[in-house]
């Protein structure tokens, strides 16, 4: 499945991507919640379920990368690890802050390492530098993992009548992704 492993835990596929292990993606979560407790919010470490992180990973290495569509292949990644992990709550604490951590560093990582210079173009990706920004970005996290959930507070209240398809989360979640990608 994969070529090259990085001392990260950031593995290089034959086609170029790279993507996270199961162990990388939960020593960030790791490291999110020590940083809570630094702060004197004491959540519980440890993963929820194996089976969700392990599917992820699988997903990734086994995807059918498309030759010519890189920042599509970065964004199919970055997409699936914040869906995944926000949405299906695979640790027991620190869901939201690890999916959206650890699709930013990948998309930064595919995007310098991988579409950059495959397409001879310079990326970097925006960061929030006012917080009402922040506050904007968590209530899009919030979003996305009561989508997930199926418990879209947009209803206001109201029961949900149909259940929200994965495809259309992954869509959103592309589209919000997106948003962060600039060119130098």
């Amino acid at each position: 499945m994969a070529s090259d492993r990085t001392p990260s835990g950031i593995f290089q596929l034959p086609c170029g991507i790279y993507m996270p292990d199961k162990e990388s993606l939960i020593l960030i979560n790791r490291e999110i919640i020590r940083h809570r407790a630094a702060h004197g919010q004491f959540d519980p470490c440890g993963v929820r379920t194996d089976v969700d992180i392990d599917l992820l990973c699988y997903r990734l290495g086994s995807h059918k990368y498309s030759d010519s569509a890189f920042i599509e292949n970065a964004l199919y990644v970055s997409g699936e690890i914040l869906f995944t992990i926000a949405c299906r709550h695979p640790f027991l604490e620190g869901n939201k802050s690890t999916a959206f951590s650890a699709a930013i560093a990948l998309l930064e990582i595919n995007l310098k390492l991988y579409a950059g210079p495959r397409t001879g173009r310079v990326f970097r990706l925006w960061r929030p530098s006012r917080p009402e920004e922040t506050e904007a970005e968590g209530r899009m996290m919030e979003r996305i993992a009561k989508w997930g959930e199926n418990d879209d507070s947009s209803q206001q209240g109201k029961p949900v009548k149909k259940k929200a398809h994965p495809g259309e989360a992954r869509r959103f979640i592309k589209e919000f992704l997106s948003k962060y990608i600039l060119e130098d």
